[in-house]
């Protein structure tokens, strides 16, 4: 039988590894990400990306929207 060798996080047990994270994890990521990045896109002097956090999704065009849930790169890339 196929047993993971790790268990999925979810949103509940995230939230007590959360900050203890360290900042090194993150700038490792940044790094992996910019040479990987570098290597299919000619960057010039001057040149940005900007990266959307989360999304608002409306619910059935009114006023409430469903709650918003932050882009899973962007807390791969920043930490925040």
């Amino acid at each position: 039988m196929f047993k993971p060798l790790y268990r999925p996080v979810d949103k509940e047990s995230f939230k007590a590894i959360e900050n203890s994270l360290p900042a090194t994890l993150f700038e490792k990521n940044r790094k992996r990400f910019f040479e990987l990045f570098h290597a299919e896109v000619q960057v010039q002097e001057g040149d940005f990306a900007l990266f959307k956090g989360a999304s608002e999704i409306p619910i059935y065009s009114s006023d409430i929207n469903y709650p918003e849930y932050q882009e899973a790169y962007f807390y791969y890339l920043t930490g925040v």
